[in-house]
């Protein structure tokens, strides 16, 4: 008999933005989306200095911790150097465990300052290292630039972090993020423990857009139009959103894909997507937790303002690390 943890459990209530979401939607600053959209136009045209500025704003300090501390790593995958943060807890179990978290920001903002609260937390909950790349950003890098610098990090980890117990694997991340934690997956398939997504990106082909992109298309955090434009960033063309790592959702082997847990929110484009992928998965026979949290917006996991939403979230999250280390 499958293992009851396993399930696919969708909202079980009419959309309805939940409270916190709603307050935190409210204090976003006037044109958020379409400030983002215009940036983003004008960077693919070659000026980058409004793109930077948005950037540069999303960089926030990392919370002095007594529990988790990091320390940052330069690396060369071949290309540039980059930087990994590395977040470490005060305790570390004797099987160790190492989670790859990949930020979200349409694979064209933010940086690894942006999610380092939920890195800690899932560190300090699980007694994991958790490593998070600088990977490259677009338009300035294209696909699949971010890609390898995602697979280039695990291959780091599993060189340079060991354990004479053996060493778990977990690859994470929210929507950018949950795409490249997918798109990864897909590269390692049996030689990871298990993969969590926050809301993630799974299809980038522009002409199969699903009922949750128009019934959530504006004023949730992430607007549909904005949502097209950092796929316009980031792909070269409309010819490569048909690859497997560039839309995971499309592949058609997935046999292997580690156990997963996928969490989208209720009132968001890409919850029916994120759906579809974990009946996709289950399909294949693969182990996957799906939880939609009913209310919520995109943007949770990285926003305390959202914080119901996001302790569910980092709840299920350190939950399936620990069952998958046993």
């Amino acid at each position: 008999m499958k293992n009851a943890y396993y399930s696919i459990n969708d909202a079980q209530t009419l959309p309805k933005v939940s409270e916190e979401a709603r307050s935190f939607i409210n204090s976003l600053p006037e044109n958020f989306a379409l400030l983002q959209k215009k940036a983003l136009e004008d960077a693919m045209a070659g000026n980058l200095e409004n793109l930077d500025k948005i950037r540069l704003g999303r960089i926030v300090p990392i919370p002095d911790r007594s529990d988790v501390f990091h320390i940052i790593a330069k690396v060369n995958f071949g290309v540039e150097e980059r930087k990994l943060y590395i977040f470490i807890p005060k305790e570390i179990d004797k099987d160790l465990r190492v989670v790859v978290y990949y930020h979200g920001g349409g694979w064209c903002i933010n940086a690894p300052e942006s999610c380092s609260m939920f890195c800690q937390d899932i560190a300090a909950n699980t007694k994991s290292v958790v490593v998070c790349p600088e990977y490259r950003l677009a338009p300035e890098n294209k696909y699949p630039a971010a890609n390898l610098d995602a697979v280039s990090t695990v291959e780091w980890v599993k060189k340079n972090i060991s354990n004479s117990s053996g060493l778990k694997i977990f690859l994470a991340g929210d929507s950018a993020g949950g795409h490249l934690a997918a798109s990864t997956a897909l590269h390692f398939k049996d030689s990871v423990d298990g993969v969590i997504m926050f809301y993630p990106a799974l299809d980038l082909s522009l002409g199969r857009r699903r009922k949750s992109w128009g019934d959530f298309a504006k004023g949730h955090c992430l607007d549909a139009d904005l949502m097209e434009t950092f796929i316009k960033a980031y792909l070269p063309n409309e010819a490569a959103s048909q690859n497997e790592d560039a839309s995971p959702l499309l592949a058609r082997d997935l046999k292997g894909f580690p156990n997963s847990l996928i969490i989208s929110a209720q009132c968001d484009i890409l919850r029916d997507e994120a759906l579809e992928f974990a009946s996709r998965l289950a399909e294949f026979g693969i182990n996957v937790r799906y939880r939609c949290i009913e209310g919520a917006t995109h943007l949770f996991i990285t926003k305390p303002e959202m914080k119901e939403a996001y302790c569910n979230a980092l709840s299920e999250a350190s939950e399936f690390v620990l069952k998958n280390s046993e």
